[in-house]
């Protein structure tokens, strides 16, 4: 699991490092660790891939909070935690999709606590990498990143993030590839990644991405349950 720490400071970056370390040696997690010392840099150097980032909020160049909000433009799965001395921060995190915050000065207790809520979050929502390959073009995506996948004669249809990628194949062998608590067929043509779901208006299924999908009668009930099951765990 890769961590990113975002601190100007050094001996806060010093005192996460440490907590970070016996939370790995406590739990024996495998993590990670990349250190940028500003916004700017995070920015500059950032690739998509990071599970977890620690973010303060008072930075030089840009803060936390401007930081974040680029951030978001390029990734918007991240999960990303604020380290503040103000936990009026609190309500202006909700704008650029914060999944906590940590007050300074910042307690190996707490610190703990978070964490682990962070990975089980990143463990629920990112089952790793599916490999798509067609003609010469082969591509790795982030099941997490998948909103649904679509038949189409003899293809198969990624529709990821904002775009999409044609393979050859079938929906029943894909079905079997990816976690079954975390997907679903709403119909013979449609398997949709649970956690993209924005709404289920009578016989359709509206996609966080904005499509629209149609639910099979065959399918409704099987569908709704298991979109019922995820939703509660």
């Amino acid at each position: 699991m890769k961590l990113a720490i975002v601190e100007d400071r050094q001996e806060h970056v010093d005192r996460l490092q440490s907590f970070i370390e016996k939370y790995r040696e406590e739990h024996n997690e495998q993590f990670q660790i990349f250190i940028f010392s500003d916004g700017l840099k995070f920015l500059d150097a950032y690739k998509r891939g990071f599970d977890i980032v620690f973010m303060d909020i008072n930075m030089p160049h840009i803060d936390g909070m401007e930081t974040a909000k680029r951030l978001r433009e390029i990734d918007k799965n991240t999960c990303l935690i604020f380290i503040t001395e103000h936990s009026s921060f609190a309500v202006s995190g909700y704008e650029v999709s914060a999944f906590d915050f940590i007050l300074k000065p910042v307690e190996y207790a707490r610190f703990a606590e978070k964490l682990t809520k962070a990975v089980e979050f990143v463990r629920k929502n990112d089952r790793g990498i599916v490999h798509l390959k067609n003609k010469d073009v082969l591509r790795m995506v982030k099941i997490s990143d998948i909103n649904y996948i679509e038949s189409a004669g003899h293809k198969v249809i990624y529709h990821y993030a904002d775009t999409q990628f044609e393979t050859w194949g079938s929906l029943d062998e894909v079905e079997k590839k990816l976690p079954s608590d975390c997907f679903a067929r709403c119909g013979k043509s449609y398997l949709i990644n649970l956690a993209a779901v924005a709404s289920v208006n009578g016989n359709e299924v509206a996609m966080l991405n904005g499509d629209a999908l149609l639910i099979s009668r065959l399918k409704k009930k099987e569908f709704i349950e298991k979109l019922t099951l995820y939703a509660m765990s």
